[in-house]
């Protein structure tokens, strides 16, 4: 009885290893997907700031070239 019982400790102490290193791996790849996503954020404020001069110089192409197309 005690020896089936130690074998099932066992089998449930190397479940909760495996669990621990998946959970390792998963909190290393979240940490370098936060890094991105920070990253990410500072570029779309970068992108967000020249948006009104970015349409203004579309429009401006835009009549342009419809002069043109007539």
């Amino acid at each position: 009885i005690l020896i089936s019982e130690a074998a099932r400790i066992e089998d449930q102490l190397k479940m909760v290893k495996v669990k621990v290193e998946r959970s390792v791996k998963l909190l290393i790849n979240l940490s370098s997907e936060k890094e991105r996503w920070e990253h990410d954020s500072k570029d779309y404020e970068k992108q967000t700031a020249t948006l009104v001069g970015d349409a203004l110089l579309a429009s401006a192409f835009l009549a342009y070239i419809g002069y043109f197309n007539q």
